[in-house]
């Protein structure tokens, strides 16, 4: 009885009994691998994290598809030295993780000095 407590308690500690676990969609450019979204859904949450290669921007923005906006993304380097941008939206779970479901492609807006630059990046089935 003491093993199958163990064994249930580290099930839940590791993540994989715990409903409402995190879903990745990784979106990318189709001529570039460097650029890349991915929108991980919370069970309060969605967050995008667009990671590019170089950090040349005075900002980003993200299409939020549930919402349908564009969004303002915070700008930062991580420990890594790996460039990202972070948008977190407060959602629904189910009527949201099924529109993200159907969600292709996302479009993302950069700014420099006033001049935009718009890409598309393509949803990728990693699995």
């Amino acid at each position: 009885m003491k093993n199958l407590l163990l064994l249930v308690v580290v099930l839940f500690a590791s993540g994989c009994l715990i409903p409402g676990a995190p879903h990745y969609y990784h979106y990318k450019l189709k001529q570039n691998n460097a650029d890349s979204v991915v929108v991980i859904s919370y069970p309060s949450r969605l967050d995008y994290q667009y990671r590019f290669s170089q950090n040349v921007w005075d900002s980003v923005l993200v299409f939020d598809p549930i919402h349908r906006l564009f969004q303002k993304m915070t700008l930062h380097e991580n420990a890594d030295f790996y460039p990202k941008a972070y948008y977190s939206l407060y959602k629904n779970e189910r009527r949201n993780l099924k529109k993200m479901e159907k969600v292709k492609s996302i479009v993302v807006k950069r700014y420099k000095q006033n001049l935009v630059e718009t890409d598309t990046l393509y949803y990728q089935d990693l699995r």
